[in-house]
């Protein structure tokens, strides 16, 4: 029989040979595998009549009879094997056989007949296919691997030839003698493997294990996707991890191994799923880690580099993509192979129900009557578009049409395209409102001003653009916390609403993923079948992307400003250097605020004191709502307003459904993205500019700063965690009040929070390697990456000191030298510039009065806000988180430096008793917002982690007349329950020890994580060998223990008011020094400070020294004004006195008090 095969060396591996021991049916089965005739020769034979039997049933832990016979039941279930099949050995004595006859099984899970194909050792423990190799094969996968000098040596060593042939000679074959010996088998192959650090392919089959040795490539297969890694359990059956086969583990101790999963490529949906979770694990066995990713046990090893070969189909097994591809196909598909982190992280946002694929480059699609449609499609191909004929006809026929974003200004601009009126224009419109209008997600709840009632939208058309993004927000933002359970049994209902009734719901994203399809159906509570379309086009223009690797982004400003100042100014009166030098700038950041270095605001302050010629805008969440800002509303016109400017500096508002259409407009794009948003919403951010000829300079941080939760990327791990935390919280607030119980099934919505867990994990993972995985997002888009001017430079530099001659490496390292110098100019700018603009802030925000508690809640629920209305509320906000202390620059950027909750947590150290009151009164106050139902997210308690703070013994450190050395036994106790409870320390505190740190970094590291303070060296002394030893103490500003002692009056004061108090007063009250929401955070609905007033006004005369209490708050003048407010009256210190005087007569005549 003539056997061909490819070869990827060039060598021919065609030969003509047929064993005799093996049938030519089960011969030609793998050879149109693609298996060389050696390793079919070495590795398979024919058996039939009792001769299987001997292979496989021979396991001591088999019934068997008396005689030793097996029983007859098993004698029955095997009794096909006599008609015969072909067997491959593995490892040791395990095996396979493939009968020509299977038999049929009932699967145990579904419950439905299968045939079994194969067949393994009853009651014997898988193994792996380790096959065996002729020396020919491995020479092929020594000379693929770099190899092929050292493997021919030792070949020719072996066989003691007397000549020396090159490899490829050896390949070509030089007789009939050397090739017999050739074709026999090199014993000590897989130890040359071991020892030469190959690089090992894990395949599904035995077949393909003989495909991929073939085309030269180590392959070890399995019996399944499962036979690579097994479970630990405990006695009780429960799982506790997940660890390599010890046949496997062998290859995985070698430190730097390479390893490439390869598995089938399956169409069925359940399949693909059972796949990609079983590579995962896998992968997570090899890397040293278990599935939950909780480190390293006792048979640790180095962790090992794996790689995902995804096989693109319809072919399902590598052995039949070699055979009807090539060897030189795969070899492309083994150089394009993912690292297992990139393919988590992409495997997550894949699509795998049954969809029609399209590969249109504008969407044009003919949507159905009813159900639910999904649709795929990348950025800029007219996904909203698509809507409008669908959208006019509906309205034309009087069919309500509800549009559903997860930004107002987003919404506005959609519906503006749609041609639908937005929620708050209603009032102004109420007739083009009566078939339908469009609203944030926010607003989905009676209580809105769209008065929502999902019951009222049967058999209308629900839009969900940017879906993915929408059911993030509603499972996420800090502007959904006080009314998410509510928001989501909204959207609950009008899913079930629209999809048990006519309706129709269009689901739309460029990264639509199954999580979303997922969560729309089980919101539906019942069976739907989703019409999904993928549009695979990909844009034939290549746009370039510029990468800066630097750890800051300095040296893009550098080019930033080198493009602006050779552009010269545009417009009238402004000479132009030439049409592309005059073109705009776009500059895209994810940051905003003045905190950041590289922020809109600091940015804007840079570029306008440097080029003051030049028009300059900027777009951020501020200036679009500000009325007296060029940036207002331009939005909903976004093209026209900026065409003018020549600079337009961006923040993630127009991140996504805003498309800047301009072409030939701007000369380039610039982003810095310090990992404040996710991967995804920075590729969006991106690809609003449509013109693809626009080069794009992008810097990205290395991690990105916006991890969730425990920041675990296995959404199981992230939500276990959140439950046990939850769970220890619960348990010390019942120790406390017995009678509170929570119904984890029913009050904590656990379907819509395993939603939250798996998009919450996939936005960690991204941002555990933000720059890497933002760069392979755009490779994957089709963009052209290249390097930066610097890198490039520094490149040049590397390859010009190896040449032998002087070829302008003076010129390449004075280049270099200015673009370092250039870079550092410029970051030392941005800081100077930053330093400014916060120290400016805090006075601004220091100099505003305090408003009232109404103003407060009017400026909150104001939509359009001024400069001058952010400041005010901003003002009454640190006033009030603070406890009325004065509201100084300095509180003001200890603010703006995320203090607040390390305050919090060492005033709740310093005051144990409090924390359990102020959480019992949170989760109540949740509890009641969300009619009876809370969402484990937004659950933020604390008992828990001042608890595991007091079991370290961090108490002891805050005495101020204690000393410390890191010899002292309170450091080392300290630091040896951080190390030994590490898991703990994770899921309690968020931190993760470094356990080869000294106990004295262990403990002040802890330190500033927590509180914001440390241990302060005070002196060092002399030891008796002549070293130093520092000596610490702890020291607290004497600012904290003045908030601290306004904290404390408050909540003392609270806590003595309960009892008497209205109910209506304690329902609307929250007496958590937490109560006003982090910056950027909306209020929650009851007023705090004005509520507390009263509150202590009515308890006041339940006690017997009213009269002195009573003066003490009269003295206040805004309580003055407040009740001046709350009563309606003149703010007139004689009038609020008069009435006062008046209740007070009163209630001694009716002996009241």
């Amino acid at each position: 029989m003539n056997i061909l095969t490819q070869t990827g060396c060039g060598a021919s591996l065609s030969l003509k040979f047929q064993p005799d021991f093996l049938k030519e049916s089960h011969f030609s089965e793998w050879q149109g595998s693609g298996v060389h005739q050696d390793i079919i020769g070495l590795n398979v034979v024919s058996l039939e009549g009792y001769r299987p039997a001997e292979y496989l049933i021979y396991s001591p832990k088999l019934k068997r009879l008396n005689a030793g016979r097996v029983n007859s039941s098993t004698l029955r279930t095997y009794q096909h094997l006599e008609a015969g099949g072909w067997y491959c050995q593995g490892l040791g004595n395990w095996g396979c056989f493939k009968p020509d006859q299977p038999r049929q099984a009932t699967d145990l899970k579904t419950g439905k007949i299968k045939v079994v194909k194969y067949e393994h050792p009853p009651k014997v423990a898988t193994s792996i296919f380790q096959l065996s190799v002729s020396w020919r094969i491995g020479l092929k996968i020594a000379l693929k691997h770099g190899y092929g000098q050292e493997y021919s040596q030792r070949l020719q060593a072996h066989w003691r030839l007397p000549f020396t042939l090159s490899p490829a000679h050896l390949l070509k074959g030089y007789d009939s003698l050397l090739d017999s010996l050739l074709s026999q088998e090199d014993i000590g192959f897989w130890d040359w493997v071991l020892e030469n650090n190959i690089p090992i392919t894990i395949c599904e089959g035995v077949k393909k294990a003989g495909a991929l040795l073939t085309a030269g490539y180590v392959a070890i297969g399995l019996p399944g996707i499962t036979g690579g890694v097994r479970v630990q359990r405990d006695n009780k059956g429960l799982k506790l991890r997940s660890f390599l086969l010890p046949e496997l583990e062998r290859f995985a101790k070698v430190e730097g191994r390479l390893f490439y999963i390869c598995f089938d490529h399956d169409q069925k949906r359940t399949t693909r799923i059972a796949v990609n979770r079983e590579i995962q694990k896998l992968g997570q066995c090899f890397q040293g880690r278990g599935t939950r990713g909780e480190g390293r046990g006792e048979n640790d090893f180095p962790p090992s580099s794996v790689w995902v070969i995804s096989l693109p189909g319809p072919d399902k097994g590598v052995d039949d993509f070699i055979v009807n591809h090539g060897e030189h196909e795969f070899d492309q598909l083994f150089t394009e192979a993912t690292d297992l982190e990139y393919w988590a992280y992409r495997k997550d946002y894949e699509i795998t129900y049954p969809a029609i694929k399209l590969n249109s480059r504008y969407l044009k699609l003919d949507f159905p009557e009813q159900g639910l449609v999904c649709v795929k499609s990348a950025k800029g191909t007219g996904k909203t578009e698509n809507l409008i004929p669908l959208i006019q006809e509906s309205m034309d026929i009087g069919r309500k049409v509800l549009v559903i974003s997860h930004r107002i200004q987003l919404g506005r601009s959609i519906c503006n395209r749609l041609g639908l009126v937005w929620v708050e224009d209603r009032q102004e419109n109420p007739e083009d409102s009566i078939f339908g209008f469009g609203l944030c997600i926010d607003s989905l709840h009676p209580l809105s001003q769209a008065k929502f009632n999902p019951s009222e939208w049967e058999d209308a058309i629900i839009i969900l653009d940017e879906v993915e993004q929408i059911i993030w927000h509603l499972l996420n933002s800090s502007t959904c916390t006080e009314k998410r359970a509510i928001l989501c049994r909204m959207f609950t209902e009008l899913m079930q609403t629209v999809l048990g009734s006519e309706g129709l719901i269009i689901a739309q994203d460029a990264d639509l993923s199954d999580y979303a399809i997922d969560y729309l159906i089980d919101c539906a509570g019942f069976k739907v079948n989703p019409q999904v379309y993928v549009n695979e086009y990909k844009h034939s223009q290549q746009r370039k992307v510029i990468v800066y690797n630097q750890s800051n982004p300095s040296h893009l400003v550098t080019q930033l400003y080198e493009l602006v100042e050779g552009r010269g100014a545009r417009g009238e009166g402004r000479e132009d250097v030439s049409c592309l030098s005059s073109s705009p700038i776009l500059i895209a950041l994810d940051s905003q605020k003045v905190k950041g270095k590289f922020s809109c605001i600091n940015l804007e302050s840079q570029l306008q004191e440097s080029f003051p010629e030049l028009k300059i805008i900027r777009i951020d969440s501020e200036t679009v709502a500000d009325e007296t800002h060029a940036a207002f509303g331009c939005m909903e016109d976004i093209n026209n307003r900026i065409k003018d400017y020549d600079i337009i500096i961006t923040s993630p508002t127009i991140g996504t459904g805003v498309s800047i259409d301009l072409v030939n407009h701007f000369q380039a794009v610039f982003a810095i993205f310090q990992g404040a948003i996710n991967v995804k919403d920075a590729c969006q951010f991106l690809a609003r500019v449509r013109d693809l000829n626009v080069p794009c300079h992008v810097w990205a941080a290395t991690y990105g700063c916006g991890q969730i939760g425990n920041r675990a990327s296995n959404w199981k791990s992230l939500l276990v965690t959140k439950n046990k935390v939850f769970k220890r919280n619960l348990q010390i607030l019942q120790q406390i009040d017995l009678s509170l119980s929570i119904d984890f099934d029913e009050q904590l919505t656990p379907e819509h929070t395993k939603v939250w867990a798996k998009f919450a994990a996939r936005v960690n993972a991204g941002l555990w390697q933000f720059r890497k995985t933002l760069v392979r997002e755009l490779e994957a888009e089709g963009h052209l990456i290249e390097l930066s001017e610097f890198e490039q430079t520094s490149l040049e530099c590397e390859r010009l000191q190896v040449e032998p001659l002087d070829s302008g490496l003076e010129g390449v390292k004075e280049k270099l030298h200015h673009l370092e110098q250039s870079a550092k100019t410029y970051l030392e700018k941005a800081t100077e510039t930053r330093n400014v603009n916060q120290s400016n802030y805090a006075q601004f925000i220091a100099t505003q009065f305090l408003v009232s508690r109404m103003k407060y809640e009017q400026l909150k629920s104001k939509r359009q806000k001024t400069k001058d209305e952010l400041a005010l509320e901003r003002h009454y906000e640190i006033s009030y988180r603070y406890g009325g202390v004065e509201v100084t620059p300095e509180l003001v950027l200890m603010d703006m430096k995320g203090d607040y909750p390390k305050l919090r947590l060492h005033y709740y150290l310093l005051h144990p008793e409090l924390v359990s009151q102020r959480d019992q009164q949170q989760l109540q106050k949740q509890l009641e917002a969300g009619e009876g139902k809370v969402c484990l997210q937004d659950i933020k308690l604390l008992s828990a982690q001042v608890q595991v703070l007091q079991l370290l013994g961090i108490e002891r450190l805050f005495d101020p007349d204690a000393e410390f050395t890191s010899e002292s036994e309170e450091i080392h106790e300290f630091a040896d329950k951080v190390i030994c409870y590490s898991r703990d320390m994770r899921d309690y505190l968020g931190i993760s020890p470094d356990s080869k740190a000294s106990p004295i970094r262990i403990v002040q590291d802890v330190l500033r994580n927590k509180i914001g303070l440390s241990l302060k060296c005070v002196r060092q002394i002399k030891l008796p060998d002549g070293s130093r030893q520092r000596v610490y103490r702890f020291e607290c500003p004497l600012s904290r223990y003045d908030i601290f002692d306004q904290w404390l009056d408050r909540d003392g004061q609270l806590s003595r008011s309960q009892e008497g108090t209205p109910q209506s007063i304690n329902n609307s009250m929250d007496c958590s020094v937490s109560d006003v929401p982090e910056q950027n955070q909306p209020a929650g609905e009851p007023p705090e400070l004005l509520k507390r007033f009263w509150t202590q006004f009515w308890n006041l005369f339940t006690q017997p020294n009213w009269k002195p209490r009573l003066m003490k708050l009269l003295k206040i003048p805004q309580a003055l004004q407040w009740v001046a407010e709350e009563l309606q009256t003149q703010p007139i210190l004689e009038d609020i006195l008069k009435t006062l005087e008046d209740w007070l007569d009163d209630a001694d005549k009716d002996h009241v008090f």
